[in-house]
């Protein structure tokens, strides 16, 4: 696995992680709010003597201070109530950038999955827009070319299915309802894929986390977004086509509604 250099604060280190669960580090399972900061210290030593024996390797300039540095992204990760992750699946490539935010800084963790080897590297964005430029670049766009209001609206029976990694037989079926020629586009659409992208947003509200995401993929030259709806119980999905600004705003939709809810630190 390479080693990539990682900025924190003002010196360089070398930071380099197996696998690692970001669900661990948000507290959904153990959530800190109501413990004292002497129980969170001994907590945050614990987990770091585990990783460091069991998952981590550390090569570095200065020990004490890197390692100060990650139990404090940790206590970051572990104590947050606001959680963005971009994913990206291309190929037999998968990358995940996961964004910790508090109310000084945010610390990004870039996990990568090439082929079943897994790598996952800390660093600090500093203040929140750093991070939502990073978070852009994730979602930047590439050539593409307009079909304006090209929609195949599915069948409820789809709202409850990963449909996006089956079969083309299973897909055919699925989507019998449709003409031949709209099953075959779709089809195709979907298993010609070059890139599947996943957002999700993860916020803590009055003592549970709340999560929604937004799904869309890069294929045939065109940006496809998997528009889920339950609307009084009636359940549709939608792939529509649209440019990489409208899912941008989608997206921008979809975290400033969660905020506007509450969001807050454990």
């Amino acid at each position: 696995m390479n080693i990539e250099p990682l900025t924190l604060s003002s010196k360089e280190v070398y930071v380099l992680t197996g696998i690692f669960d970001h669900e661990t580090m948000i507290g959904i399972g153990n959530p800190f709010e109501n413990w004292l900061d002497e129980e969170i210290d001994k907590e945050l030593d614990i987990m770091y003597d585990h990783w460091r024996e069991k998952e981590l390797l550390i090569i570095k300039e200065d020990e004490v201070f890197c390692e100060q540095q990650l139990v404090e992204y940790f206590s970051i990760c572990l104590t947050t109530g606001f959680v963005i992750e971009v994913q990206i699946n291309k190929n037999d490539i998968t990358e995940k950038n996961v964004f910790y935010f508090n109310d000084k800084k945010v610390i990004h963790n870039r996990i990568t999955d090439v082929n079943g080897e897994k790598q996952c590297i800390f660093r600090e964005c500093g203040i929140p827009e750093v991070a939502w430029q990073l978070i852009y670049q994730a979602l930047q766009s590439k050539n593409t070319f307009s079909r304006s209001n090209y929609t195949f609206k599915l069948p409820c029976a789809v709202y409850e299915k990963d449909f996006l990694n089956q079969s083309e037989k299973y897909l055919s079926e699925l989507l019998g309802y449709y003409s031949d020629d709209d099953v075959k586009k779709l089809v195709n659409i979907i298993c010609d894929r070059e890139e599947l992208t996943t957002v999700k947003t993860h916020y803590y509200i009055k003592d549970t986390w709340y999560t929604d995401s937004i799904q869309y993929m890069y294929s045939q030259n065109q940006y496809w977004l998997i528009q889920k709806i339950l609307d009084s119980g009636e359940k549709q999905t939608n792939v529509i086509c649209l440019d990489i600004f409208a899912i941008i705003e989608e997206i921008k939709k979809m975290v400033l509604y969660l905020k506007s809810i509450g969001g807050e630190s454990k």
